[in-house]
């Protein structure tokens, strides 16, 4: 009882210690950052520190890149709900540098700006002159007071650094600032997908908001356990995705239509109880083993990893969220995102369910839509029905009428170099292990 006592002091202790940290930061220190394609890492150090003092930001001149960057972050910060915090203000005038590889010329206006100024530098966004003109401004001005930082946001890191007395650059010990992992949970108003978009030039419709809004949850995760347990209901729910009759000599199976669905559905998925409802439930589409698929994967990610996740989202629309690059689109859908999860560490993950073929350009797509809308801290990962044994041994299933189409959608993730995760797992790890490592949960 003794040791829970002290262990609960130690923890109260470190997060006053933390909070002090923090408070010390915010009210006295000016925040500095550059412009970036991921805006998000120059957003969540807005989240994680309350700042009072006038902001630093850093722009490139004339460059129409980083215009529409900064754009980006301004139409996202001006978005939020109760915009009154200094912490969210940009300041009315950037700071602009004519030539990104002159260091020397970086170096002389950052050192104007932060003249009488305690500066946190916010590294993560910033080309890598504009990084060595901090660094060397630090060290030659001896600007002791100032703090270095930079986010690693796909593992939730953070690492500060100062100069010490003999004039170089080291680490601050984690035990000093209790920063080194951060885990955004008590800002769920400004950390949500909207935002997440926003910042990266994009809009988007989310349909459904979490998957325990789906009322059969509970339903779909024990499908998928049943179906990973049972080939032949695999195959009988692969089948609702093909356009007529099949006889199969090969395996005595006999496609499901739709007329039979109707009739007897109980009798013939004789493999299940309530999960018949599901099926039912999506039979009038084209392909009603997609949408099960779809949220099979959605319940059983918020299950495992609900506790790490800002926002979850499936059948996301995407469009601009600039009005003339809309227009020039014609108002159509930029894409659509089968599941997107934004976890507490600001990154973004996109989940494409495929239930039959994908091609390899559909695969580079989602690769190319995942950096555009969460930056080079975005990741794509295909969600196949093939479970992770059969993955490991596609040349085996080519020819199986059940699994053909999967297998050459895995072929073609493999090509654009996506994760590729089962309902059972990936590789040796099971489903919870998988989803984590892909999350860069610990």
């Amino acid at each position: 009882m003794a040791t829970k006592a002290k262990s609960e002091q130690d923890a109260q202790r470190k997060g006053e210690e933390v909070s002090s940290w923090q408070k010390e930061i915010a009210e006295n220190y000016t925040y500095c950052m550059f412009s970036t394609l991921n805006q998000m890492v120059n957003y969540l150090p807005m989240l994680l520190f309350d700042f009072k003092k006038p902001k630093i930001y850093v722009t490139l001149e004339g460059d129409p890149q980083n215009k529409q960057f900064d754009e980006n972050l301004k139409r996202a910060l001006d978005s939020l709900p109760k915009q009154n915090s200094a912490r969210f203000h940009l300041p009315s005038e950037h700071v602009r540098i004519l030539d990104v590889n002159n260091v020397d010329a970086i170096r002389e206006v950052l050192g104007k700006e932060a003249n009488g100024k305690r500066v946190l530098w916010n590294i993560t966004g910033g080309q890598r002159p504009f990084v060595m003109a901090v660094f060397e401004l630090l060290k030659e001005a001896n600007r002791k007071d100032d703090i270095v930082m930079y986010l690693e946001g796909n593992a939730g890191q953070l690492t500060f650094l100062r100069v010490n007395d003999e004039g170089k650059l080291e680490k601050i010990p984690d035990a000093e600032h209790g920063m080194q992992r951060y885990n955004i949970a008590n800002n769920s108003e400004y950390l949500t997908l909207s935002i997440a978009l926003k910042l990266m030039g994009f809009e988007g419709e989310l349909s459904e908001t979490k998957p325990t809004e789906i009322k059969e949850s509970s339903s779909y995760l024990s499908l998928a356990e049943k179906y990973v347990g049972k080939e032949h209901l695999r195959k009988k729910l692969l089948g609702l995705n093909k356009s007529k009759d099949y006889f199969d000599q090969r395996d005595n199976f006999t496609y499901l239509t739709k007329s039979v669905l109707s009739k007897e559905p109980k009798n013939y998925f004789s493999e299940l109880d309530e999960e018949v409802e599901l099926i039912l439930a999506h039979g009038s589409h084209a392909r009603p083993f997609g949408y099960l698929l779809e949220k099979m994967f959605a319940c059983k990610i918020w299950s495992v990893a609900k506790d790490y996740i800002a926002k979850m989202a499936v059948n996301v629309r995407l469009y601009y969220d600039d009005a003339q690059k809309q227009q020039e689109a014609e108002g159509n859908i930029i894409d659509e995102l089968d599941i997107v999860v934004l976890t507490r560490t600001g990154q973004l993950v996109v989940f494409e369910v495929k239930s039959g073929e994908m091609s390899g350009d559909v695969a580079k797509s989602t690769k190319y839509t995942t950096y555009a809308i969460a930056g080079v801290y975005g990741k794509p990962v295909l969600l196949t029905p093939l479970l992770k044994e059969q993955i490991n041994k596609l040349n085996d299933l080519s020819g199986d009428w059940a699994y053909g189409a999967s297998v050459q959608a895995a072929r073609a993730a493999r090509r654009a170099q996506l994760p590729i995760l089962a309902l059972d797992g990936r590789d040796e790890k099971d489903f919870e292990t998988a989803l984590k490592e892909i999350l860069n949960i610990r």
